[in-house]
């Protein structure tokens, strides 16, 4: 769903400050993305991590503001609902909260 919205804005000529946790992925779709001509900038971070704020303001600095937010991320245990455990059940709903 990330890569396809940061796709879709630059595939309308948006400005796309993309964060993915996978650098290798990450860097493919903002190289993918730029070419549909947008104008992509990539950093790697996991969003739950302390060092997101920096990373936003390097990315709200490279844009020279911030229009629009768009929060992709998520975490996918490959368990059914009914078979999710109360501590990933935990994780999934606070990530930030268990760093």
């Amino acid at each position: 769903m990330g890569a396809a919205s940061v796709r879709s804005f630059a595939r309308e000529g948006a400005r796309v400050f993309s964060i993915d946790i996978s650098g290798d992925a990450g860097a493919r779709v903002a190289t993918e993305a730029a070419e549909l001509g947008g104008a992509v900038n990539f950093e790697q971070c996991d969003v739950a991590s302390p060092e997101l704020d920096a990373v936003m303001e390097r990315g709200i600095a490279w844009l020279g503001g911030l229009d629009v937010l768009a929060n992709v991320a998520g975490i996918e245990r490959g368990a059914t609902p009914q078979d999710v455990t109360e501590e990933q059940f935990e994780e999934i709903l606070d990530p930030i909260g268990n760093c």
